[in-house]
């Protein structure tokens, strides 16, 4: 039984585009971006100058909560950009990067370069000074511009960070780069103090209303499912849930695996469905986010999850937590890293929202500190799970 969309004549005008399941997919982008017209204008405001002046350089900052929309309303804004400056014969380029995936300077640039030149240049152990360079000459040679969106930066250090502010700013070349900068309001404060003054515009989201959620959920689902193919009062039930934890991810992960659960079991997306699979939807798991996490970090948290399936335990320690990520590696294959390595993927897994870390005084005195590892509302065995998934399909590269 085929319960999705397919393109055809018939699809009306707002569901023109790729039509199914890819629809519900992290990346894409829908022709018609609801209840953000005013974000969408302020981010807009910010490139006039390229089309009067045909100067384009400013630095934005984007921030909101985790599905609050932040990547969807900034690839959107930036292809109706990219759209107006080619009807007005303007090279312009758009470059997408997520920092979790890319973690330093000369990581994006050479990607960068990679999307505009191609793979003739050699990026390979050039600094960050030398692609600059690169990329600098290149937009000059063919008179271009380029918008910069970099997700998550908190994922990058301040001298990475620096290094883009300075591409951005050196007024020796004419100014053809923008900076638009996504980021959670908490990880953001940490980078704020010295990096506020550099920012020309700082956009907050918040979270979209009961009623906006659930006309959101009805468009994507109806870009995704065939009408005859989903019960009545599923788009009410998804919206609710989406609502309720401030999360349009959870909404349309939800979809998405209400639909692989219809269409493996040959039946329509009922309420049923739904309250069947919210126990398994957890957007901080993510594929996207499994993907970004290398060897050594998805180790790391297989081995505090396996910890925590222990009868009692309900956090661990980093001592304990060192001992199963050193079980894990022997069992993959994989020499362990050092302690302050450990330490180090753990935050990465913190700051992702996967696990948490409370420190707290030890002693009488309180001398010393003592930090706890749980996971933050994901059974460990889901986590165990999906991270044996994403460690086999790295194998099999």
């Amino acid at each position: 039984m085929v319960i999705y969309r397919v393109k055809n004549n018939m699809d009306s005008e707002s569901l023109e585009g790729d039509i199914g399941a890819s629809t519900l997919d992290h990346d894409y982008i829908p022709n018609l971006l609801k209840f953000r017209d005013n974000e969408i204008s302020s981010i807009a405001k910010n490139f006039r100058s390229l089309f009067t002046k045909n100067n384009l350089s400013t630095i934005i900052i984007i921030l909101g909560g985790p599905g609050y929309g932040k990547t969807s309303l900034v690839r959107f804004t930036v292809r109706r950009i990219l759209e107006i400056a080619e009807k007005r014969n303007i090279t312009l380029f758009g470059s997408y990067h997520n920092c979790w995936a890319n973690r330093s300077a000369s990581a994006i640039l050479s990607r960068v370069i990679e999307e505009l030149i191609g793979s003739s240049i050699k990026t390979k152990g050039i600094s960050s000074e030398e692609l600059i360079t690169i990329l600098r000459s290149f937009l000059i040679e063919e008179n271009a511009h380029i918008i910069l969106v970099l997700d998550d930066v908190n994922a990058l250090t301040n001298e990475d960070l620096n290094t883009f502010f300075i591409l951005q700013e050196d007024n020796r070349y004419e100014s053809r780069i923008s900076l638009i900068l996504i980021s959670r309001p908490t990880e953001w404060n940490i980078l704020a103090s010295t990096l506020n003054s550099r920012i020309n515009e700082i956009l907050t989201l918040y979270p979209y209303t009961a009623s906006e959620t659930f006309e959101i959920i009805k468009y994507r689902g109806k870009m995704a499912f065939k009408g005859e193919f989903i019960e009545s009062g599923v788009y009410d039930i998804v919206a609710e849930i989406a609502y309720e934890s401030h999360n349009m991810r959870m909404g349309i992960e939800l979809l998405t695996r209400a639909g692989e659960y219809a269409s493996a079991t040959d039946q329509m997306i009922t309420s049923e469905i739904i309250r069947k699979i919210k126990s398994k939807v957890y957007p901080e798991l993510r594929a996207e986010v499994l993907e970004s996490l290398h060897q050594h970090e998805l180790l790391t948290l297989i081995g505090i999850a396996r910890r925590l399936t222990n009868k009692g335990f309900i956090h661990t320690t980093i001592v304990d937590g060192y001992r199963y990520y050193k079980m894990a590696t022997e069992e993959w294959g994989e020499n362990p890293k050092g302690e302050s390595s450990f330490r180090g993927y753990l935050k990465t897994l913190r700051d992702l929202g996967i696990i948490n870390i409370v420190v707290s005084a030890t002693g009488r005195k309180k001398r010393g500190v003592r930090a706890r590892i749980s996971m933050n509302d994901i059974p460990a065995s889901i986590v165990i799970e999906r991270v044996n998934e994403q460690l086999l399909l790295i194998e099999s590269m």
